[in-house]
């Protein structure tokens, strides 16, 4: 569905090259793309339009829901995932459990997190981990320990939870019912770099794990991190799923929905008048349209995106008409040829 011209009315279009022009309206020939841009987000980070609402032209700049989507505003870091996996045959560096002694100069395995704060500034905090001891659980099971460490290179302070132990069991699985290897902890920064106020983060290390290693040294070990805060980014890309939801890139890397496009439905699709530019109207023919309609309900099914629709006619049969057509113009040149005759005929007789 499209809508444009000096009388706003909606237009209908089969045509997928889609632009956006400088004012952020989402376009095809000019026409203004419809659809919804309101949608309800859930806790998990999933989304649903609210497709029961009148359609509008989509604007991938701003709407009345959502505001400004040129420009995506800086969120600071609240929670952190940290999947950090080592390596089980590393040397032991402490005489207990829950005592490292002396904390090593070299860690087993090293990983870096960027907390950023509510104006896009960032800090970045190093985690260390290092192979502590083995030895047995309360239940007499065989479990090893391992220590970690919360710092930073430029100055920012920390604080809360800045280090730690996690307890490992026999499986290399990370043990969460012993309070003293908590591995949820809460970790407060105060970044250096012009905050206003301090960032508190959550750490979740129990995705950890151990396995062995071939190198014996920890050099097997890896820690990959997953947070939930980022800077401010300008949208510098969209591309259309299958849905018909619009997704905005920004230039920091995150992304989000800028709308969803509207499909029309019509009992007879044949009757619609063609008006140019890949353009239809409605007609008593075609029947009238009840609204947009949401990909993949009312009879419609997904998009195809990123391709070229073939030809949708039957060259056999074009190719037969074109054949009758020259035949048809190859008499009505002999009848001109044959009448040009007579009148010369007819002159000649009256001179």
């Amino acid at each position: 569905m499209v809508q444009g011209g000096s009388d706003g009315e909606y237009q209908f279009t089969r045509a997928g090259n889609f632009e956006y022009d400088v004012d952020g309206n989402l376009t095809v020939n000019g026409y203004k793309v419809c659809g919804w841009q309101d949608y309800d987000e859930a806790t998990d980070g999933t989304y649903a339009y609210n497709t029961q609402t009148d359609v509008q032209p989509i604007n991938l700049y701003s709407d009345s829901y959502n505001g400004n989507k040129k420009v995506m505003a800086a969120k600071a870091t609240g929670e952190a995932d940290i999947t950090a996996t080592l390596d089980s045959t590393a040397t032991a560096r402490g005489s207990d459990l829950h005592d490292i002694g002396a904390v090593p100069a070299e860690a087993d395995a090293t990983g870096t997190l960027t907390v950023y704060d509510a104006q896009g500034n960032k800090t970045e905090v190093t985690l260390k981990y290092y192979k502590c001891a083995t030895g047995t659980d309360s239940s007499g099971d065989a479990v090893t320990s391992w220590y970690w460490t919360a710092t930073t290179a430029d100055g920012s302070t920390l604080g809360g939870t800045t280090s730690g132990y996690l307890l490992f069991d026999a499986d290399g699985n990370v043990v969460t019912t012993d309070a003293d290897y908590d591995p949820t902890v809460d970790l407060t920064v105060q970044s250096v770099a012009g905050g206003t106020s301090a960032v508190n983060v959550s750490l979740d290390m129990s995705p950890a794990s151990t396995s062995a290693g071939s190198s014996g040294d920890g050099s097997q070990s890896g820690v990959s991190i997953k947070s939930d805060g980022y800077s401010s980014g300008t949208l510098s890309g969209i591309s259309i799923g299958s849905d018909g939801v619009i997704t905005g890139t920004y230039d920091n890397g995150e992304s989000k929905p800028l709308g969803m496009i509207a499909l029309a439905v019509f009992n007879n699709p044949a009757g619609l008048e063609k008006i140019g530019d890949n353009l239809y109207v409605t007609t008593t023919n075609s029947g009238d349209f009840q609204g947009g309609v949401a990909v993949g309900r009312g009879g419609t099914s997904a998009l195809s995106t990123g391709v070229l629709e073939m030809s949708n006619v039957d060259l056999a049969q074009e190719f037969s008409d074109m054949m009758i057509t020259q035949r048809a113009y190859q008499a009505n040149s002999k009848v001109i040829s044959t009448s040009d005759d007579m009148l010369e005929v007819l002159m000649n007789m009256i001179r």
